[in-house]
């Protein structure tokens, strides 16, 4: 519960309300990214841990971003209920080889 994906039904805490009239296009956890690209990350203005959320509304050319940063233990596997069939559900994996181009973006 909680690890990065691409697809599929959202990890939210409580907390946090799948946006209405969005789909769920993607979640980050950012201790995933920290642990597997070593580039120097104090250069970038995001957080280390956590989890970011990234759902659209293609109809009206809109998206939301949400961050959740408490315990993983809190988290939920959100359901589909009045939306559209989610996509497919693909797990996101970091590499390694992506550190000398985001650390050349980064100065």
């Amino acid at each position: 519960m909680g690890a990065s994906q691409l697809g599929g039904c959202p990890h939210l805490p409580e907390s946090l309300e799948w946006p209405k009239n969005h789909r769920f296009v993607l979640q980050i956890n950012l201790e995933e990214l920290v642990t597997s690209v070593s580039f120097a990350l104090h250069k970038f203005p995001f957080p280390k841990k956590g989890i970011v959320y990234y759902f659209e509304n293609c109809s009206e050319e809109e998206a939301k971003i949400l961050y959740y940063d408490g315990p993983a233990d809190r988290l939920l596997q959100k359901e589909v209920a009045d939306r559209a069939a989610p996509m497919p559900t693909h797990a996101v994996k970091f590499f390694e080889t992506l550190s000398p181009f985001i650390a050349k973006l980064g100065g």
